[in-house]
């Protein structure tokens, strides 16, 4: 496996609408977990709906 940690100033829903062929795992950090819910799930970000790749939400 190879891990390229990238930083993003745009958000991860722009991220991987530009990027969703090569993520496999996106992983964004305890504070941004609030914005979770309103990305994922039926009424979520069409980008999380045919997301290809898994989110791994971590404290810190």
């Amino acid at each position: 496996m190879r891990v390229y940690p990238i930083t993003t100033h745009t958000g991860i829903a722009r991220f991987l609408a530009d990027h969703d062929e090569r993520v496999q795992l996106a992983v964004i950090g305890g504070g941004e977990a609030g914005q979770l819910a309103r990305l994922v799930g039926p009424s979520g970000h069409p980008v999380f709906r045919h997301a290809e790749c898994s989110v791994l939400v971590v404290r810190r």
